[in-house]
């Protein structure tokens, strides 16, 4: 049996994938991919939280348990956590992660890897950061890809590797994992529906038109970015510890340092156009 781990990159529809198969996981199970259940989430970014926070054993025993779940009526288990993104960078886990899976029973483990444009994703996940109460400036997401393609974040939830530059790490991490990395680009990954096309790489082809026809597909857009004034509202709100909700409160206090942060972003924008 396989294990498929789709590992993001974070912002490339994987929200929606992830809805798209959690709806759907008894249909997936019946057609031969098991998509586990881990701690009643959608996704399996959090089986990585309690890693850092308590240690491998989260793991060892997760894919254990999702291969015995599986190995009856299924060729393939498939993960999918945009916070696998920490190991296209952290070659250790990545290698711990596939030797754990080897010794849980898995014949191979396979990485997919979603990529978009570089600005396009600083922008995406600039404004998804300003709801995790860190402190941060565009500029320095767009020092960080230019200068290292990756950029590292801690927050109360967990360390975070962000891989902006996925070409500037793809050779290192082929060369040290047992199988081909699959790469798709955002289009190709959100064509059709939400991962289809990994859907339909897993798949037979009978399955997958089943799949196609069967499934409940939700279009709705998922996590859509903010606003770029809501986007420093929340910056300027952790800078300062108030919360976002009290920062309604605060408004015209703030109102000086938002139009600050804005303008800056607006100067940047107009160099990198010069």
């Amino acid at each position: 049996m396989k294990l498929s781990i789709h590992c993001g990159l974070h912002k490339t529809a994987t929200t929606s994938f992830q809805t798209l198969c959690d709806a759907n996981r008894a249909l997936l199970y019946d057609l031969g991919v098991y998509y586990p259940n881990y701690d009643a989430r959608p996704q399996h970014s959090y089986v990585l939280w309690d890693v850092q926070k308590s240690g491998l054993n989260a793991l060892r025993n997760f894919l254990s348990q999702s291969f015995a779940e599986a190995k009856t009526n299924c060729h393939t288990v498939l993960l999918s956590g945009e916070d696998f993104e920490n190991c296209i960078v952290d070659i250790a886990l990545a290698l711990e992660i596939e030797t754990l899976a080897i010794e849980s029973g898995f014949d191979a483990v396979e990485w997919v890897v979603v990529t978009r444009p570089v600005e396009s994703y600083i922008a995406s996940l600039y404004s998804e950061l300003s709801k995790h109460s860190v402190v941060l400036r565009r500029g320095t997401l767009e020092r960080a890809a230019k200068e290292r393609g990756c950029f590292y974040i801690s927050t109360n939830r967990y360390n975070y590797i962000f891989v902006f530059d996925f070409k500037r790490f793809a050779e290192r991490f082929q060369q040290h994992v047992s199988r081909p990395v699959i790469e798709y680009s955002m289009g190709e990954f959100a064509r059709g529906f939400p991962g289809a096309i990994l859907l339909q790489g897993l798949l037979r082809e009978e399955a997958f038109t089943r799949f196609s026809r069967l499934a409940k597909i939700d279009n709705q857009i998922q996590n859509e970015s903010l606003d770029s004034t809501q986007i420093e509202v929340n910056y300027v709100s952790s800078t300062f510890g108030v919360g976002r909700l009290r920062a309604k409160r605060f408004r015209l206090l703030l109102a000086p340092l938002i139009w600050l942060r804005k303008r800056d972003i607006a100067r940047r924008n107009a160099d990198h156009s010069n």
